[in-house]
């Protein structure tokens, strides 16, 4: 949370967090006591799926495989050997504050989207039943 209130407000970062903001008043008010976060640093999930990377914004970006561990933050990796190995990881979603939405079902690529405002980490699983265990954990967290 520190991170997000150090950082500069510019209008995409506005945007964002209205547009946050507009879709947390639809979800229903509910306490979500699962036990995803009761020890701090515990991983809750690990897996490969395929995330967009380079010029998002206005260009045509690119997809790479990365091994996730899901811990207080998502964590990504080369692969899975780098993790294993302790290398450092190639990239961190925070998830203070976290929105993800189910996809249409109309959804050949397995795609959804991870709001970690002030970003969107799309992201692309290997089946439609890794990306409903992704969504699943990934809605307990944004509800607690």
């Amino acid at each position: 949370f520190d991170e997000f209130l150090t950082m500069p407000i510019t209008p995409k970062v506005l945007q964002q967090v209205y547009s946050f903001l507009q879709v947390r008043k639809h979800i229903k008010d509910e306490t979500v006591n699962d036990g995803l976060r009761k020890f701090p640093g515990a991983i809750i999930k690990t897996g490969y799926l395929n995330k967009l990377g380079g010029n998002k914004g206005g260009g045509t970006g690119n997809w790479k495989r990365r091994f996730m561990v899901l811990s207080d933050n998502l964590l990504y990796y080369e692969n899975e050997e780098a993790y294993e190995n302790g290398a450092a990881p190639k990239g961190k979603v925070s998830l203070n504050a976290i929105y993800c939405p189910t996809p249409n079902e109309n959804n050949p690529e397995n795609e959804f989207v991870i709001y970690a405002i002030p970003y969107e980490f799309i992201v692309r699983a290997e089946s439609k039943q890794e990306m409903d265990e992704w969504l699943s954990i990934f809605q307990k967290l944004q509800a607690v």
